[in-house]
């Protein structure tokens, strides 16, 4: 198990020389909508890599229908390809700011298809898919078999001791202090090691281009037990 954050532009001014001691990875917001860059996205990825700390990206999504999704998938990808991530790509697919319920609020199979699309062509570009969403949103509207082959970030608040689904990473909290941020933070549990995952991954991918072809599965899908 590693500590990580997730931040955006809200976390104002990082010290990524004094983060680098209390956690082990960095989730960024890369982007929000359709389609807006985080305007810390670069200066966030720049102090990760100073200090040599991993990190992924996530896209905050306003799509309501696929249209929306390939205009974000598309910005979100553009945006992201001059980085190095080692931690995966994520939708993060609720409505914390109510964006979603004052502009149709589609059926449960639209924000189906909407996360399988995004992350479909996540890994069509070569990156680990991921999606973000709170327990509400995973047992109430996600909640489908065809999610299944990505991998779940988990937002759930209550003050449990483990995770009340099983995941990939689990944000337990918004309210943590970490050294260098000022002012409250998101923390998470990542259950995986996603950077040597990743890197084998690719490495199968490269030395066995057809492996993750011939049969339709996802490369997210690993053996527990290996």
């Amino acid at each position: 198990m590693a500590k990580g954050i997730d931040i955006s532009v809200h976390n104002g001014h990082i010290d990524f020389s004094k983060i680098k001691e209390e956690v082990s990875f960095v989730m960024i917001r890369a982007s929000w909508g359709f389609f807006q860059e985080d305007t810390a996205c670069d200066r966030n990825v720049k102090g990760c890599e100073a200090a040599q700390i991993p990190y992924g990206f996530y896209h905050y999504s306003y799509a309501v229908n696929l249209e929306d999704a390939k205009k974000e998938v598309d910005g979100f990808l553009s945006l992201v390809k001059k980085y190095h991530p080692t931690y995966p790509l994520v939708i993060d697919m609720e409505d914390a700011d109510g964006w979603k319920a004052k502009n149709g609020n589609p059926s449960n199979e639209t924000y189906i298809q909407i996360c399988d699309y995004f992350c479909q062509k996540v890994e069509e570009a070569g990156y680990y898919a991921m999606i973000y969403a709170n327990y509400d949103w995973w047992v109430n509207r996600l909640n489908d078999k065809r999610l299944e082959r990505y991998d779940r970030w988990l937002a759930d608040w209550r003050g449990y001791n483990t995770p009340s689904l099983s995941c990939g990473i689990w944000q337990y909290t918004s309210g943590d202090a970490v050294n260098g941020i000022s002012g409250r933070v998101d923390a998470n549990i990542s259950y995986r090691d996603y950077p040597t995952l990743i890197a084998n991954l690719h490495k199968t991918e490269k030395d066995e281009p057809s492996a993750h072809i011939e049969d339709g599965t996802s490369p997210n899908i690993v053996d527990e037990n290996s």
